[in-house]
């Protein structure tokens, strides 16, 4: 081999590999990748993004307790079980889908309320109210979706029913449109439930 490189490069390659590494990186790319990472980092991130960032998967609906939280008088009936079905905690970290159960009378109930904030809107102050009629023992109402405020979904249910006494004089929003049939019979619930699990 000659002493010192050639001025300009040869035609073909040669036919084995050079002893040492040249002392200066090719111009170009080589048009195949290395067969081994090289040792040191590159100079400059990826202008691309490594993959879509992980999503955190919606909460098993059994973790996620119900807490009564309820500081007015309670009512002269208890309930049997929690009235609230927990359907689904959605994709929306922020929102949880929830079903009335009936399970405040051992007999149809006559009128049961739920407020609460509505997922579509996100304004505590503008709250959403469902009123279900006759809802037999055990029976589920239809599915709400209801808004998750600092951490918690807060819902408020109401029941009217003479199988309450006549002191069971909870007040029901007027947005529930209760029954105009006096103000006696009627009860009122607040529950938690939280967003995370």
């Amino acid at each position: 081999p000659s002493v010192q490189p050639s001025s300009t490069p040869s035609i073909s390659p040669s036919a084995k590999p050079s002893s040492a590494p040249s002392s200066s990186p090719s111009i170009k790319p080589s048009p195949w990748p290395s067969s081994s990472p090289t040792s040191l980092p590159s100079l400059s991130p990826s202008y691309l993004p490594t993959g879509v960032p992980s999503e955190s998967p919606p909460c098993d609906p059994d973790k996620l307790p119900i807490t009564d939280i309820t500081t007015a008088s309670k009512c002269s009936v208890e309930y049997d079980g929690v009235p609230i079905f927990i359907e689904s905690h959605l994709k929306d970290v922020n929102c949880i889908s929830l079903s009335l159960k009936q399970t405040l009378l051992p007999n149809d109930v006559e009128f049961f309320f739920a407020e609460f904030t509505d997922c579509d809107t996100g304004n505590p102050d503008k709250k959403r109210c469902t009123k279900k009629n006759s809802l037999g023992p055990n029976e589920t109402s239809n599915p709400v979706s209801t808004r998750c405020i600092d951490g918690f979904a807060y819902v408020t249910l109401y029941a009217q029913d003479s199988q309450y006494a006549a002191n069971d004089t909870a007040v029901i929003p007027s947005t529930c449109f209760p029954s105009s049939t006096g103000t006696q019979n009627r009860c009122k619930w607040d529950f938690r439930i939280p967003c995370s699990c």
